[in-house]
């Protein structure tokens, strides 16, 4: 990230925090409002996307890329806090099914109970695979990436300063995320990218999508 970057993802971490408007319960942002899906490609995930990428230091034009949105679709749909596939297993079939959003809540906490870990609390069994949020990010990922580490999840800002993040972190933009999402795997079956912001020549060896 150059220094530009750097600069503006300061800023835009102090303006996170002055731009909170009420308690996290209600998970209210600064104009974003506090609803449970943003559908990829509208109105209402690209202003979000906007503001996310304010705060993380990354372009703007983000929020409206193809690339962005179009791995939002496959991910989450747009759901805010949405939990991945694999917490079926916990609370039964369908859990990740938007007809039981009243229940994500649980997943929340499990995911949350990472932070218990570094006290020398047993964590959830499985905690490391159950992914959850618009981007359908691991808990590790979350820790490092939401503003509000594991305390941001079911937050639609926090998850979506995390997802572009990610996005940085690993591919360097949209485009190239895009180009290579559910490809890959174990072994031969990696395929390989050029990071868009470094240069540097990568690999991945896991594939999306479920």
């Amino acid at each position: 990230m150059n220094s530009k970057y750097l600069i503006a993802a300061a800023l835009g971490a102090a303006a996170f925090l002055l731009s909170r408007k009420s308690s996290a319960a209600s998970f209210e942002y600064d104009g974003v409002p506090a609803v449970e899906r943003y559908p990829p490609h509208s109105p209402e995930a690209k202003a979000l996307f906007r503001k996310a990428a304010a705060i993380a230091g990354l372009p703007e034009f983000w929020a409206d890329e193809p690339g962005t949105h179009n791995i939002l679709a496959n991910e989450s749909k747009g759901w805010v806090g949405i939990p991945n596939y694999k917490f079926n297993l916990l609370f039964g079939k369908g859990f990740n099914g938007t007809g039981r959003r009243g229940e994500w809540p649980k997943a929340h906490q499990i995911i949350r109970l990472d932070e218990s870990a570094s006290q020398g609390k047993k964590r959830h069994p499985g905690f490391n695979s159950r992914a959850s949020g618009l981007g359908q990010m691991q808990p590790g990922s979350i820790k490092k990436m939401y503003p509000d580490g594991l305390k941001g999840v079911g937050d639609p800002l926090n998850e979506a300063v995390g997802y572009l993040r990610y996005i940085h972190s690993r591919y360097g933009s949209p485009a190239v995320a895009w180009s290579v999402y559910g490809k890959g795997g174990p072994g031969s079956q990696k395929v390989y990218y050029t990071h868009a912001a470094t240069g540097q020549k990568r690999s991945k060896g896991f594939k999306e999508g479920y």
